[in-house]
């Protein structure tokens, strides 16, 4: 119910006078207005701004707060819990790459045969051979890549003969496996050579 009020009484006014007859039915129709009102029918005009209810006032799950009592955009990150986010509550398809921190997608998350070819960073460079590409010779090359990633092994695979040792009007493919010293990692790349070849 709303804010109850007091009728006025036969008297005048809305409270009992002293040496005035209190009739039965203005006090039982006072009584009955407050037994209806509070019993099962307290709403929120009832409930003052300041009142606190505590949490112990609630019922427990499931009887307790349901979700359609929640507002939308309500729950705010200092109210979840570390760790009770689990998979099943991601939706598939939702988690963009902004949301995953630089440096955190390691080989282990990466599944056999996932990574194609289309997702390799490629890159162009010159690169000077000084020597002639023959069977099981020794090469000494500059990569214009520094000192610092040595040549270890140039493998040149074409479908027809090299003329004048150039490359340019054929279909050829390199494989040259590197060193990189700073970083302590193997370079494997793929190439297309164009140019003369000693």
């Amino acid at each position: 119910m709303a804010i109850i009020t007091r009728p006025i009484k036969t008297g005048g006014g809305t409270d009992y006078v002293p040496g005035n007859d209190e009739l039965a039915a203005e006090f039982n129709a006072d009584a009955n207005t407050i037994y209806t009102d509070y019993n099962g029918n307290i709403t929120d005009a009832n409930c003052s701004a300041t009142m606190g209810l505590q949490g112990t006032k609630l019922a427990d799950a499931p009887s307790g707060v349901p979700t359609a009592k929640i507002n939308d955009l309500a729950i705010t990150t200092a109210k979840i819990n570390d760790g009770a986010v689990t998979t099943a509550k991601l939706a598939d398809a939702n988690i963009t790459t902004v949301k995953i921190l630089d440096g955190n997608v390691t080989a282990p998350k990466l599944s056999v045969d996932v990574v194609v070819a289309s997702k390799l960073k490629t890159t162009t460079f010159n690169q000077v051979i000084s020597g002639n590409l023959l069977a099981a010779t020794q090469l000494s090359f500059d990569t214009a890549l520094g000192n610092t990633v040595k040549p270890l092994c140039l493998y040149l695979e074409g479908t027809s003969t090299v003329l004048n040792n150039n490359v340019s009007d054929k279909s050829y493919l390199t494989l040259m496996i590197q060193w990189n010293t700073t970083t302590n990692t193997w370079w494997i790349r793929v190439g297309n050579p164009t140019g003369n070849t000693s």
